[in-house]
């Protein structure tokens, strides 16, 4: 437990520093433009690179990557392990260039695809090819990115690889401030999404400045017959497909979201808003942990140690939940105060907080089955079960279908987001129950244990947090000291009711101090 605690703390703390430039830049982009026209054209626009990332970042890419880079690594010698990442990197990078040129060339086709309902404004559309045009080269960086960051997981480095997505936030922000006030709307969103290549240029550089202190010299070389790769091409297709199916999920909301003569103009980019809040918890811990898990849980199943399998995994779960439970009270009892505080400024109305407050309660309903889910599906990914994984995404993106068409019509939005959530939380309990018929039940015990403390801890908070916040005068300072106490309260809570999850984070801040 300390092992994977301790290395997700040091992940989360990159994390969290990268989620709060990020909030200063959803930030910038709200007060410059609001939920119009130019922003919905962006969050589109990014969509298909930024998707991409989210994939290979913490996904199919580096579950592919890592087990096998971690074999080769433990069988043959540093440089035939170094030819193996060479190999990897040219060949990535030749298959991805192909396939940017392409989607450039298709771009129009994909804006009609992504977002039907911009079709009938002629001056939203235009932009958002030219975007997507502008940001497309961003997934060609992001496949280098994950080759690189995988290779620096399996040598347990996990810092350079965390500090990454910071890159991309200081570059907009740069943009934002620097650009953005002094240029037309439209041309300031074009630099906007310039500065997010330039991020991308020094994400390739700071990996490969980092396997340099390792004496992994990157440089172009092919050889086709190393096993490995077939072996990774057997892992990555399989693994592409169920986290594409995932990702088809959120482009299906964006779909839907664009169709304002259902759910209301500005739809599109009240999703992006409430998502970038959602991904702060979720970033900050969940993904952090089944991150640093993955590595762990790979060599305990090819090592058949089932116990120790099953101890990591219920492990990553308890810690999570401790984390994503009362993050879910608090952003369902904050939303309004949350969007409001953050970024209504400038372009972004009283209309743009009440849509995005909407989209962000029911986002939160599946925060812990997001946070879980990818615990889960790594799982199945040490134990090379790729089928499973891909099924049940596949359930997951037909139930979304369904939940979204039920509710988009009486909730707007704000149904997409629930939508998405209710489909979010069957999977998890589908992958849960068929892990256990494949490694054996976790401990129940425990994992009960641990729900009722974390559970009754956050409930008391949200009592705690209710009633603070009708006390308090409106404003930033209100609503800052409203979390911080409720944050207070719930660590209180947890310690009197001695919830081993939080107990490691305690000691790592008392380690530091």
């Amino acid at each position: 437990m300390t092992h994977l605690t301790t290395a997700a703390t040091d992940v989360g703390g990159a994390t969290f520093v990268s989620r709060l430039l990020g909030f200063f830049r959803d930030i910038l982009l709200a007060k410059y433009f609001g939920t119009g026209a130019t922003a919905e054209a962006f969050v589109v626009a990014f969509r298909i690179p930024n998707l991409f990332r989210e994939l290979v970042a913490e996904g199919a890419a580096s579950a592919a990557f890592v087990p096998t880079l971690g074999a080769a690594q433990t069988r043959h010698d540093p440089a035939r392990w170094e030819a193996l990442v060479r190999t990897l990197v040219t060949t990535v990078a030749l298959l991805l260039g192909v396939a940017v040129v392409g989607a450039i060339l298709a771009a129009p086709w994909l804006v009609r695809l992504l977002a039907p309902g911009f079709v009938r404004d002629a001056a939203k559309w235009e932009l958002t090819v030219t975007l997507t045009r502008v940001l497309l080269p961003y997934l060609w960086m992001m496949g280098l990115v994950a080759v690189t960051t995988s290779a620096l997981h399996v040598l347990q480095h996990f810092r350079v690889p965390a500090w990454n997505p910071a890159l991309m936030n200081v570059g907009m922000i740069v943009a934002c401030l620097v650009w953005v006030p002094r240029v037309p709307a439209v041309t300031g969103m074009v630099l906007v999404a310039v500065s997010i290549l330039i991020a991308g240029a020094l994400q390739i550089g700071l990996n490969h400045a980092a396997l340099w202190r390792y004496q992994v010299r990157l440089r172009p070389q092919l050889d086709w017959h190393l096993p490995e790769l077939r072996q990774i091409q057997r892992l990555l297709l399989p693994r592409l497909f169920g986290a594409a199916v995932y990702q088809l999920g959120v482009l299906l909301d964006t779909v839907m979201a664009s169709l304002a003569w259902i759910v209301g103009a500005g739809g599109v980019a009240a999703l992006y808003y409430a998502n970038r809040l959602i991904q702060f918890p979720l970033g900050l811990f969940g993904i952090s942990m089944a991150t640093v898990s993955l590595p762990t849980l790979a060599h305990q199943a090819a090592r058949q140690e089932l116990d120790l399998f099953r101890t990591t995994l219920l492990v990553g779960i308890r810690s999570v939940t401790a984390v994503m439970l009362p993050a879910m009270v608090g952003l369902c009892l904050l939303a309004q105060p949350i969007v409001e505080v953050l970024f209504q400024r400038g372009a972004f109305t009283v209309a743009s907080t009440q849509m995005t407050s909407w989209v962000l309660q029911w986002s939160a309903v599946g925060l812990w089955a997001f946070a879980v889910t990818k615990l889960l599906v790594n799982a199945h990914y040490a134990l090379h079960d790729t089928r499973t994984p891909v099924r049940w995404a596949a359930w997951g993106l037909g139930l979304n279908v369904v939940f979204n068409l039920l509710l988009m019509w009486p909730m707007g939005v704000g149904g997409l987001a629930l939508g998405t959530s209710l489909a979010a939380c069957i999977e998890c309990i589908g992958l849960w129950r068929h892990l256990e018929r494949r490694v054996g039940p976790l401990d129940r015990t425990a994992w009960w244990t641990s729900l009722r403390r974390v559970g009754g801890a956050s409930v008391l908070m949200g009592g705690w947090t209710w009633g603070a916040w009708q006390m308090v005068t409106p404003s930033g300072w209100g609503l800052g000291c409203v979390v911080a106490t409720s944050v207070l309260v719930y660590l209180g809570l947890a310690r009197w009711w001695r919830a081993e999850e939080l107990a490691w984070f305690v000691q790592r801040l008392s380690k530091r101090a």
